[in-house]
This record gives C-alpha cells, structure tokens and sequence, in this order.
C-alpha cells in the first residue's frame, strides 16, 4: 500500500516498477520514498524502444535499516541516451545492501550515474554501477556522482564499456569507510575511443587493508588509469594496482597530473602501462606511502619506436621502513 501527496510516497516495503516504451522511458520521476526499516526489495527498470531512458529521474529513496536489495537499470535500444540514477539521491542504511545500477543505449551515451548520489551506511554493501553502448555513444560509469559505502567490508565496482567511442569510469568520487574494501574502477574501448579510469575524481578506501584497483584499456586509442585525480587508502596493509593498456597507437598512461597516498601500514603498489606503438608513461605526478615495508612497482613499456617513461617529473616517497622500489622502461 502507498500513500501519495505533492510527489512523495511514503511507506512503502517492495517496490517493483518495469515501464517499457516506444518514446521516452521513465521508471520513477520526482519522488520522494521511504520504504523503512527491514529487508527491502526495491526494482526500477526502464527501457525505451527509440528514446532517452531513465530507471530513475530528480527523486529521494531511503530504504533504511536492513539488508536490502537494489536494482536500477535504463536502457534504450534506439538513439536515445540511458541512465540508472539521473539528479537522483538513494540512501541504503546500514545493513548489507546489494546496490546495482546500470545504463545501457544501442546507438547513445548511457550513464550508470549522473548527477546522483548512494549512500550505504555501517554493513558489508556490495555496490555495482555500469555504462555500456553498443554504437558510437560515449560509455560513463560516474558522472558527477559520487559513492559513500561507510564502514564494512564494502564491495565497489564501476564499469564503462564503449563499443566505438570513449569510456569514462568515474568523474567525481567514491569513499569506502573502516574494514577491508575491495574498489574495483575499468574503462574499456573497443575501438578507437579514449578510455580513462578515474578522471577529476577521488578513490579513497580510508582504514583497513584495502584492495584497490583501477584500469583503463582502449583498442587503439588512448589509455588513462588516472587523469587528474586521486587515490587514497588510509591506515592498513593495502593493494593497489593501476594498469593503462592502449592496444594501437595512443598514448598510455598511468597517472596523468595525479597521484596516490597509500598511508601507514606494509602496501603493495602497482603501476603500469603500455602501448603498442604509442607512448607510454608510469607516472606524472606522485606516490607516497607511511612508515612499513612497501612494495612500489612501476612498469611503462611499448613495442614501437615511440618512448616509454617509467617516471617523469614526478615524486616517489616510501616512507620509512625496509621498501622496495622498481621502475622499469623499455
């Protein structure tokens, strides 16, 4: 049963909406939602034959207390653009929540999250959000959104997949709280496209032994694991590993104007990038570890006649303890 008054419903337990579409497809609109506290099902599916697509559009959901279990998805099969969240806020609560978000187009852009916020509070949450075109469209995982997974052995993953165009993974943040989180950031463009992971944007697992990883891989064209953006893993014995593949000519890179703080504690390090006959470059900007024994490992490589720069005009800084620092160029 629901109770509706001037955009708001209120009070509701399972939510389960598909609309289907030959125009413009919205599965929530404008909608303020509360399903309260308990185990909550909550399913927003939009799909548009020809048109824009949005599972959810300028609405509040809280799904408070309990393990719930989300799903957002909007997909055109047409020229139209997709999005899972659009100007949207969902606020999960604690528990261990199952958060999945996905936007799909045939031939437009599709944006997993635009404009939009998830918040998951204390609770092992395990986060999913995707952008995926089949066409000429540009693939977005996170656009000016952001991710608070709060305490708990939080899963997070973004995927941005391009069929011919560019692949953005995030453009804004994603926050993981204390306990072990594993941050999983991929771009991927199977053509021509540029492919960045992580782009203006911060990735910060805070304490714990954390695993983070970020990569971006373009068939032919660039490649960026990192550009202009930040990587932090607080206290705790942490993995990190950021990779940037070009399968052509462009340029590949793995920080780009960015840089990587890993905090206290024995960290484990990875950078690397190649490019088959571009340029390829480790690190331009900084990596900084706190006191323990760290592993820092840095590889650029490429098979043509371009260069390949391991670190330039850049910073590492291990910290104090018995670490192991190798580049590598070739």
């Amino acid at each position: 049963m629901s109770i509706e008054k001037k955009g708001e419903i209120m009070a509701l337990n399972d939510i389960l909406i598909d609309v289907q579409a030959s125009g413009s497809a919205t599965g929530m609109s404008g909608k303020t939602v509360s399903t309260g506290a308990g185990d909550d099902l909550v399913e927003i599916l939009a799909t548009s034959a020809r048109s824009d697509a949005f599972a959810v559009k300028s609405s509040k959901l809280d799904t408070g207390l309990g393990d719930d279990t989300i799903t957002f998805i909007g997909k055109s099969l047409g020229s139209g653009h997709a999005y899972g969240m659009y100007s949207t806020t969902l606020n999960a609560g604690d528990g261990a929540n199952e958060i999945t978000v996905k936007a799909e187009s045939a031939t437009g852009h599709a944006t997993g999250m635009s404009g939009s916020t998830i918040t998951a509070g204390n609770g092992a949450d395990k986060i999913y959000v995707e952008g995926k075109t089949t066409g000429n469209g540009v693939a977005q995982g996170l656009s000016y959104s952001s991710i608070y997974a709060g305490d708990g052995a939080n899963t997070v993953s973004i995927y941005a997949e391009a069929a011919k165009s560019d692949a953005y993974a995030i453009a804004c943040d994603v926050v993981g709280g204390k306990d072990n989180d594993v941050i999983s950031v991929a771009a991927k463009s199977l053509g021509g496209g540029t492919a960045k992971g992580l782009v203006c944007s911060t990735v910060d697992g805070k304490e714990g032994d954390n695993v983070i990883s970020i990569s971006a891989q373009s068939a032919t064209g660039a490649a960026y694991a990192v550009d202009s953006g930040k990587v932090r893993a607080g206290a705790g014995n942490d993995s990190v590993t950021i990779s940037a593949i070009s399968g052509g000519s462009g340029r590949a890179q793995g920080l780009y104007c960015s840089d990587v703080n890993v905090g206290d504690g024995h960290n484990t390090v990875s950078i690397y990038a190649e490019s088959k006959t571009g340029e390829a470059w480790g690190i331009g900007c900084e990596v900084t570890s706190g006191s323990g024994n760290d592993k820092i490992d840095v590889t650029a490589k490429t098979s043509g006649s371009a260069t390949a720069f391991g670190i330039y005009c850049s910073t590492i800084n291990a910290g104090a303890g018995h670490n192991a620092v190798t580049l590598t160029a070739e």
